[in-house]
């Protein structure tokens, strides 16, 4: 079995503090692949420290291969929606078990390597 390594958003559970988005920058330029669950609020701005908004464009602008988790029907924000047009995505609601081809996704992006 092919071990990986993830990194994961700081802020959960964390109560602020510390250089979360310095660490969300440098995750995203030594990532394979970004696996990134985008909820209805994904791709909003919402304070100066850290926001999905800025992950997005980080992720866009440095042309990193990923894999979309789907967890809504449409975006809040028309700035999500347009930037993540036309990309593939895995659907995944919640409460619903995983989905087998989240982890194939993810698989094929590892061995593309692009």
């Amino acid at each position: 079995m092919k071990q990986i390594t993830a990194f994961l958003d700081p802020t959960e559970g964390s109560g602020g503090g510390g250089n979360v988005w310095g660490s969300i920058v440098d995750n995203i330029q030594h990532c394979k692949v970004a696996v990134v669950l985008c909820t209805a609020t994904y791709g909003r701005e919402t304070n100066h420290f850290y926001d999905t908004r800025g992950e997005l464009a980080q992720l866009v602008r440095r042309r990193k291969p990923m894999v979309l988790v789907k967890m809504c029907d449409r975006f809040d924000k028309e700035y999500a929606a347009s930037a993540l047009e036309g990309l593939e995505y895995v659907e995944w609601a919640v409460g619903a078990p995983l989905p087998d081809r989240l982890v194939a996704s993810i698989e094929r992006e590892l061995k593309d390597g692009r």
